[in-house]
């Protein structure tokens, strides 16, 4: 069992390629290339904690095409409703605002919004988070593991990559 994360792929969201600028025509072309993408890193015995914008609207279907288990925190695009319908659906395995637990032992704090501050950011727990875009780049303690961001490359992360990707990509790669 291996253990990424992802977010904002905003299935169903038709301004989602001109707002993003993502290199698809169409929504079909991008749902083909996230699902394929998604597909290729994660394994069916996998968890993939989202975190947030995975749909909009109530059309989860899509998501029965995904491997894994897929943990979500809620974004500002995902309703009560539809994370419901895919929960009862069996689509994915939980839905939250939140999540913090320890992975390799290093603590994560999971959730869609970046923040200054987090559960345990004192302690070196890591901020995961999407809602960006790649409209920021990571801190020394927190990263936007959205599907536009160089690091994802429209998949989802292993999370055990996370401290590497932020020595590669955060404020000290500039040093």
């Amino acid at each position: 069992m291996r253990y990424l994360t992802s977010a904002d792929h905003h299935f169903f969201h038709p301004r989602m390629i001109e707002n993003s600028r993502r290199p698809f025509k169409t929504l079909s072309e991008m749902h083909g290339k996230l699902v394929r993408k998604w597909n290729n890193e994660v394994q069916n015995d996998d968890h993939v904690i989202h975190v947030g914008d995975l749909i909009l609207g109530s059309d989860v279907s899509i998501l029965a095409e995904l491997n894994g288990h897929i943990h979500v925190c809620t974004g500002n695009h995902d309703t009560h409703s539809t994370m419901n319908k895919a929960l009862r659906a069996g689509y994915i395995a939980s839905v939250q605002s939140y999540m913090g637990c320890y992975i390799a032992g290093k603590m994560y704090h999971f959730q869609h919004f970046p923040m200054e501050e987090w559960p345990h950011k004192d302690k070196g727990a890591i901020l995961v988070h999407g809602h960006m875009h790649n409209r920021n780049p990571p801190t020394e303690n927190s990263i936007d593991v959205g599907v536009d961001t160089p690091w994802a490359n429209f998949a989802p992360i292993f999370v055990e990559r996370i401290p590497s990707i932020l020595q590669k990509y955060g404020p000290k790669a500039s040093e």
